[in-house]
């Protein structure tokens, strides 16, 4: 994960999950936290415009939620959203301006960041293929849980990502 990706620019890990509530968020944040250890830094990505777990998460940890600057917490993670609105407010954003966000928060200059994990939604939808086409992850990590169905739909998750060579 700490190779440096084509083009100069740090390698994406993208983490993902066929269902929703399946600890995705939580893998994502392990991940980077140990991934924080051992690198310089580490920019973790929340790229589901519906879900606030991994904002969440970072502010317990006493992380800042950056924008255009790369403020880091203790572990040397910076975590950003596209879902950065106020509490109880509708983010309604067609799969165009999903991708677009995520594409400006991934080509984003971060500074001395060596690595990104990108916190995806569930499913293989807009942000999963933008992800294979657009920004070519060195790799992907998919979460399920142990009951039959939903290994079903993750394997199913794996052969979208198999297919593009990820």
């Amino acid at each position: 994960l700490a190779a440096e990706a084509a083009g100069g620019s740090p390698p994406v890990t993208g983490v993902t999950s066929f269902h929703p509530y399946e600890g995705r968020s939580s893998v994502a944040f392990n991940l980077a936290g140990q991934l924080g250890v051992g690198l310089r830094s580490v920019l973790l990505i929340d790229a589901d415009s519906r879900a606030r777990g991994l904002s969440r998460m970072a502010r317990q940890c006493g992380l800042a939620l950056v924008g255009g600057d790369t403020t880091r917490g203790p572990l040397s993670i910076a975590v950003t959203a596209m879902g950065l609105v106020e509490p109880g407010r509708a983010l309604a954003w067609r799969g165009p301006m999903v991708s677009n966000a995520l594409g400006q928060l991934i080509d984003a200059e971060w500074g001395d960041v060596e690595t990104l994990i990108v916190d995806m939604p569930p499913g293989t939808g807009d942000i999963q293929l933008s992800m294979i086409q657009k920004h070519k992850p060195a790799g992907v990590v998919i979460v399920s849980t142990p009951q039959d169905l939903a290994l079903i739909d993750a394997t199913r998750a794996v052969n979208l990502f198999e297919q593009a060579h990820v």
